[in-house]
């Protein structure tokens, strides 16, 4: 599968060993590997999903993207597209991962 992204800076992460530890430190910078070779390793979300991979589709206002486990709290949020004949967009039979964000989702607002 295609790995892309709209965030230049999360793309030079994902394919940029040394800048992904730079930047996020060593334990997150190797599991970010992990996840984007399992990415592009796979023909279809389905093999994603089955995989020893810790990946997951998300619900409620992240409906639609899936997040794959870096370490901590912290996941790496994607997206699965393709077009198909007429041009409409759909996850299935998904061709390319777009990479959206890495967060800590889980964090905890700060209370007043």
């Amino acid at each position: 599968m295609d790995v892309v992204s709209d965030d230049k800076k999360l793309l030079k992460q994902a394919s940029d060993a040394a800048t992904a530890k730079k930047e996020l430190g060593a334990d997150q910078a190797k599991k970010l590997g992990m996840r984007v070779a399992e990415l592009r390793s796979v023909d279809t979300i389905e093999d994603l999903l089955a995989g020893t991979g810790r990946w997951e589709l998300l619900l409620q206002n992240r409906a639609g993207t899936y997040s794959g486990r870096l370490n901590g709290n912290y996941r790496l949020i994607v997206s699965f597209e393709t077009e198909d004949s007429e041009g409409d967009v759909k996850q299935a039979n998904a061709t390319c991962a777009s990479l959206l964000e890495i967060v800590d989702y889980h964090e905890k607002k700060n209370k007043r």
